[in-house]
């Protein structure tokens, strides 16, 4: 499966962007940006898909992503409860000068 390339919504004069994702489920498209990213997992649990690799995640976890990693969220829900209540992340996302 190739990759979507994903545009992080951030101007030219913005060194990093803040995003907290609170659905029904984790955006689960196979994808991929140029920027890094840091992702917090505040409620949910699931798979992370990135690169070749594939790594069960839970609440309280966070992960770094490089540059460019093909990634994807998917969910792991067992009950009813789980469905309901949803999913919430938040990732900061820089590209290679943001910090000098």
């Amino acid at each position: 499966m190739k990759p979507v390339q994903f545009s992080i919504p951030k101007t030219q004069d913005t060194s990093f962007h803040v995003q907290k994702d609170e659905a029904r489920d984790f955006y689960d498209h196979l994808h991929q940006h140029p920027e890094w990213q840091i992702t917090a997992i505040h409620k949910g649990e699931g798979i992370l898909f990135a690169g070749n690799s594939s790594i069960p995640f839970e609440a309280g976890e966070v992960f770094m992503l490089g540059s460019n990693t093909p990634h994807l969220l998917k969910n792991r829900r067992t009950t009813k409860t789980e469905i309901d209540e949803g999913v919430c992340n938040v990732s900061v996302l820089f590209g290679k000068a943001s910090f000098g």
